[in-house]
């Protein structure tokens, strides 16, 4: 009540016009590097840069094993980026392992 009765709208709008910028910046850039693909070397170089990226999501390891998807970050250009999950939280630094057949289990859906 100090600051007045709720809104909705309040929940709908960014904190700062800043913050939907950072927000969509990966989007936006990957779009506008598509459309500029599409644009000098055709619309088969984005339908095989989209289908190398979807082949390259899927590939993970084993359970226990952690897989840092490198080839997508490769071909994303994210590869040559430090952020904040790069150093802090990384589940992969635990001291705690996760239990394999559970992770497995969960993984395959059984």
């Amino acid at each position: 009540m100090r600051h007045g009765l709720h809104q909705a709208r309040d929940d709908l709008a960014p904190l700062h016009p800043v913050a939907f910028i950072q927000d969509t910046f990966d989007a936006h850039q990957d779009h506008l590097r598509l459309s500029m693909l599409g644009l000098t070397q055709g619309q088969q170089a984005v339908m095989r840069l989209n289908m190398e990226r979807n082949i390259l999501s899927r590939v993970w390891r084993g359970p226990g094993l952690p897989s840092s998807n490198i080839g997508l970050e490769t071909i994303t250009g994210r590869d040559d980026r430090i952020a904040w999950e790069d150093v802090l939280n990384d589940p992969n630094m635990s001291e705690v392992s996760p239990a394999l057949h559970e992770t497995a289990e969960a993984r395959l859906r059984l």
